[in-house]
C-alpha cells in the first residue's frame, strides 16, 4: 500500500511540473464582410483601377498623375473594391462597386480622409 501511495505522490508531482498544454493557435480567418488586401498588380483589377483613375482625372485634373497604393476587396451583394491612391498633392480613397451583373460604379470618394 505504501508503494501505491508513493507512486501516486510521484505521479502527482510530475504532472504538476509539466508545462500546461499549449493551445493550438487557429489561423487568422478573415471575418465575413471584411476587406481583404489584393495585390495592386492583379490583372482582374484593371477595369476597376481605370474607372477610379478616370473619376479622379475628371474631378481633380491638376493632381495628376495618380498612383494606386493599395487595393482591397469586400464581398457584399457584389464586390466592393477599396483603392487608396496618391496624387501630386492629395491622397484619395475610392470605393468601386461591381454589381452581380458585372457593372462598375463609384460608391464613395474621400480626399485625405475627409
Amino acid at each position: 500500500m505504501e508503494i501505491f501511495v508513493g507512486l501516486v505522490v510521484v505521479l502527482t508531482l510530475l504532472s504538476a511540473c509539466q508545462e500546461p498544454p499549449k493551445q493550438q493557435q487557429q489561423p487568422l480567418n478573415p471575418m465575413v464582410g471584411s476587406y481583404q488586401f489584393v495585390e495592386t498588380s492583379n490583372p482582374d483589377l484593371g477595369p476597376v483601377k481605370a474607372l477610379a483613375i478616370a473619376e479622379l482625372q475628371r474631378h481633380h485634373p491638376a493632381d495628376q498623375p495618380f498612383v494606386v497604393r493599395t487595393t482591397e476587396t469586400q464581398i457584399v451583394a457584389g464586390i466592393n473594391y477599396r483603392l487608396r491612391l496618391a496624387g501630386r498633392s492629395n491622397n484619395y480613397e475610392l470605393v468601386v462597386y461591381r454589381d452581380l451583373q458585372g457593372q462598375l460604379s463609384i460608391s464613395s470618394l474621400l480626399i485625405d480622409g475627409k
